[in-house]
């Protein structure tokens, strides 16, 4: 649906001309085949494929006024209508499709009307969002200016405007009372310092902080969590200091748990290794139950792999992780391809066709980690996993979740 559409009303007359042409070459040859059966001399046999000939081009030459025809004409004055409409609109613009849909049903096609409907839908949908999205953030931008100029001049007017513009009242007021302990709030993914009163940049930050995360406040019995690796600082459901550090000291659980995951997945190189050496092969399940041999090392690197101290702990992860929307999803679908893979690792298959395997058990188990951490995953989307979960709609990629709600992974590159 992408440029225009060639026909929805029905055959043109040059899809119909063809089609009689294709009918015709057909009789003609099965009047000339008939006479030859008929005919027991060539020459009787070349006046039966004339007359052949001649009958079928009676019967179908021509294209004159017949009812088909004018069917035909009028399904190409409908379709140059619609392309017209649609040409003035751009390919995203959810009215093309809620047009095209119009015309697939004054045809009766409900499933290609249905489609193209929902595909206007999705767009408007998607339009909406992402007005809200510039929206708030020109807001954020202009209540971070009227926050720093009342910071400089302390003015009542400068505090009205402040207020007017969105920002807390209790941030305005925190700027007197704030201890160091404190010393830092948050403006979507900036910092503003409340002892020097002017926004930082990162490395200044740091100096203030102990570890790469800290809990800050973003305005009354709200708080989020500062990545000083990223400058990033993501709002989180707390409303009391003590459980903004309790989430903060999840954040570092989390990392801890990986590097322990970590440590058992990197046991594919090890297996890599083993595998050069003549581990794997049809031989394999004989040679790993006699001890000391590569067969044997390779095949406690598997057991490791399956182990509950390698994906269940991924899965708890996985399930204690507040991460939704469309990055959840994903989430979810890769770490049962994990699983998926890991179930499948056979080293009997050969060395070629093993390495194949630990590969795919790389890929996926590096983007359940990049989810866990809250970064969107370099996905396979080709995968049959994905098979009739993804669509694309001009440029923008949505997956269909578990729960049937449509979520928007970003743009096609």
């Amino acid at each position: 649906m992408a440029g225009m559409i060639e026909s929805i009303f029905g055959k043109t007359t040059s899809q119909l001309a063809e089609e009689r042409n294709i009918r015709n070459k057909e009789l003609t040859q099965q009047f000339a085949d008939l006479a030859a059966k008929t005919k027991s001399s060539p020459a009787g046999a070349a006046i039966g494929a004339s007359f052949g000939t001649s009958f079928a081009q009676g019967l179908l030459g021509g294209l004159g006024l017949d009812p088909e025809i004018e069917k035909a004409k009028q399904a190409e004055e409908q379709q140059a209508a619609l392309n017209e409409q649609i040409s003035k609109l751009d390919s995203n613009d959810p009215a093309r499709f809620y047009l095209i849909s119009k015309a697939y049903q004054s045809t009766g096609d409900t499933k290609n009307a249905i489609t193209a409907l929902q595909i206007g839908q999705e767009l408007e949908q998607f339009k909406k969002e992402g007005q809200m999205a510039a929206q708030t953030a020109q807001k954020e931008i202009e209540a971070k200016n009227a926050f720093l100029r009342y910071s400089q001049t302390k003015s009542d007017e400068d505090k009205a405007n402040a207020i007017a513009l969105g920002v807390p009242v209790e941030n305005i007021n925190a700027l007197n009372t704030r201890s160091k302990k404190d010393r830092y709030m948050a403006f979507g993914n900036n910092l503003f310092d409340t002892e020097t009163e002017q926004f930082v940049t990162l490395p200044e930050a740091e100096k203030e902080t102990k570890d790469s995360y800290a809990s800050v406040t973003i305005g009354k019995d709200r708080y989020g969590i500062l990545n000083k690796n990223t400058g990033a600082v993501e709002p989180i459901n707390s409303t009391t200091k003590e459980d903004a550090e309790q989430q903060v000291q999840n954040t570092r659980n989390l990392l801890l748990n990986l590097g322990r995951v970590d440590t058992k997945f990197d046991q594919i190189r090890r297996a890599r290794d083993l595998v050069e050496e003549g581990a794997a092969g049809f031989e394999y399940g004989v040679a790993k139950q006699f001890p000391m041999t590569d067969s044997a090392r390779l095949e406690s690197i598997l057991q490791s792999l399956l182990s509950e101290e390698a994906f269940g702990r991924l899965q708890q992860m996985r399930d204690e992780s507040k991460t939704g929307g469309a990055l959840g999803q994903v989430s979810n679908i890769e770490l049962e391809l994990l699983k998926a893979a890991l179930t499948t690792l056979n080293p009997s298959l050969g060395a070629k066709e093993f390495n194949k395997q630990l590969g795919i058990v790389e890929e996926k188990y590096n983007n359940v980690r990049r989810s866990l951490l809250g970064e969107m995953p370099q996905i396979n989307w080709d995968d049959p996993a994905y098979q009739g979960k993804v669509k694309v709609v001009d440029g923008v990629r949505y997956l269909l979740g578990p729960d049937n709600e449509i979520y928007n992974v970003g743009g096609v590159e």
